[in-house]
């Protein structure tokens, strides 16, 4: 496996999403194990001029690329990381006054790191996670140790990220390996940190 980065996107470049500009500050490189594979997808760290951070998520599927952009918030129904670890899919949860229920429960593994990264993140580190889906919504919560975050998600198309980033419209996908997102357990899997649903809402 070849961790190199398959998109053309590169530390450094500015995006634009919601109308907001970011500089594109590092990459990492993860991987979840099932059935003695390995699949693997790659997270985008951009930070902006005012200090706030997103993530966008790239990952390869059977004939197609998908893409999903995360911001971390702050429930209103609060958790602690022991509690989460107690959660199993199919449960119910209602962190911001909507009763999401749990699609997947796993662990990820950072392969690569590059450039600026989240705080504490390093190669070999191991996390917990589950995703949380209602409707088109999609969240995402995930630990190390006591540390706990919570990120919700929206699916963007490759036309509108080749737009963000002032790319021609087969630039910024590329050919990686690996399969990243599903609510299911087979043909896609989910990032720690990040989260999406094939059924989620579209920036097209």
């Amino acid at each position: 496996m070849s961790y190199e980065n398959p998109t053309r996107l590169r530390i450094g470049q500015h995006g634009t999403f919601s109308g907001k500009d970011y500089r594109l500050v590092g990459r990492a490189v993860y991987g979840v194990e099932e059935d003695g594979q390995t699949y693997y997808w790659d997270e985008f760290y951009l930070v902006a001029d005012d200090g706030s951070r997103a993530t966008l998520v790239y990952e390869e599927t059977e004939g197609s690329v998908e893409w999903r952009l995360f911001t971390e918030f702050t429930p209103e129904f609060p958790m602690t990381a022991a509690e989460a670890a107690a959660k199993r899919q199919g449960d119910h949860l209602n962190l911001d006054g909507r009763n999401m229920v749990i699609s997947r429960v796993d662990t990820a593994r950072v392969y690569r790191i590059e450039g600026s990264v989240p705080e504490g993140l390093v190669v070999g580190e191991v996390s917990n996670y589950f995703n949380l889906e209602f409707g088109n919504a999609m969240q995402v919560v995930s630990w190390i140790g006591e540390r706990i975050e919570f990120y919700d998600g929206v699916n963007l198309s490759t036309r509108l990220v080749n737009g963000a980033f002032h790319l021609t419209n087969e630039a910024a996908g590329g050919s990686g390996t690996g399969s990243w997102f599903s609510s299911g357990s087979s043909g896609g899997y989910d990032s720690w940190f990040m989260f999406a649903l094939k059924a989620g809402a579209c920036f097209c």
